[in-house]
């Protein structure tokens, strides 16, 4: 019984919770997401805690896919507007004041 305590405390010191990440994405991202994120992170912690080994996995993968989810979205965000950006200048640019 000692012995199986033991496996599930050193299993839990290798399951990531992604705290920073996900306050990083909270910053720089889209801020509703890191919230969520941070919101898991924290669980995941809680579980390792108490030793809930599955729970804090199951946490621990949906706070990844959450942050990469959110990394994504943020790059193709930032993609897209710099895009409409440059597309944007080029058609105030082409028609000038003086008729070309």
């Amino acid at each position: 019984m000692q012995s199986q305590a033991n496996s599930n405390q050193s299993e839990g010191k290798h399951i990531r919770h992604y705290l920073i990440w996900s306050c990083v994405n909270t910053c720089l991202g889209i801020f509703l997401l890191g919230l969520v994120a941070i919101g898991w992170s924290l669980k995941t912690k809680k579980c390792i805690e108490e030793n809930k080994i599955k729970s804090a996995k199951r946490y621990s993968t949906a706070t990844l896919c959450l942050n990469i989810f959110n990394n994504l979205l943020t790059i193709a965000l930032l993609i897209y507007g710099i895009v409409y950006y440059v597309k944007a200048n080029k058609e105030t640019n082409s028609t000038s004041y003086y008729g070309k």
